[in-house]
């Protein structure tokens, strides 16, 4: 298996899920907990689950959830971010950029940006979905 930071290459299974999140970014991507734990790795595509909810949960499940990141330098890059714990943790976070998918850490996004990795991070998350975590904060 490839590291993904060696070869951050999306798989392309996940690029028109991605896209249907882009187009449409009031529904959500539900992913059940790999037995793993989080960090246990992506599900493949056909395990992700096309959901609408208002409200992404305080549950065991990990969501995809479209939205925008706003970086340092004021960019705002729409992107798909991977979150659990009512979206308190935001684990993996994909943009799109000049018509591509990338991972955020792709030097190949930070060039078609025309920005060195340190002027886009730490960036904002900004959910298209409001999450539980959002939530109490209100």
């Amino acid at each position: 298996m490839t590291d993904i930071f060696e070869d951050p290459t999306i798989d392309d299974g996940y690029l028109p899920l991605l896209e249907k999140l882009r187009q449409s970014p009031t529904l959500v991507l539900k992913q059940s907990v790999n037995p793993n734990g989080v960090m246990g790795g992506l599900a493949k595509p056909e395990q992700l689950e096309v959901v609408r909810i208002s409200v992404v949960p305080d549950d065991s499940n990990i969501y995809w959830v479209a939205g925008v990141s706003i970086t340092p330098c004021e960019l705002r890059i729409p992107s798909v971010f991977l979150t659990c714990e009512g979206g308190s943790i935001v684990f993996q976070t994909f943009w799109h950029v000049d018509g591509r998918w990338y991972y955020h850490y792709d030097t190949r996004a930070h060039d078609a940006l025309s920005q060195d990795y340190d002027s886009l991070i730490p960036f904002d998350e900004e959910f298209a979905v409001p999450t539980a975590f959002d939530a109490e904060d209100e």
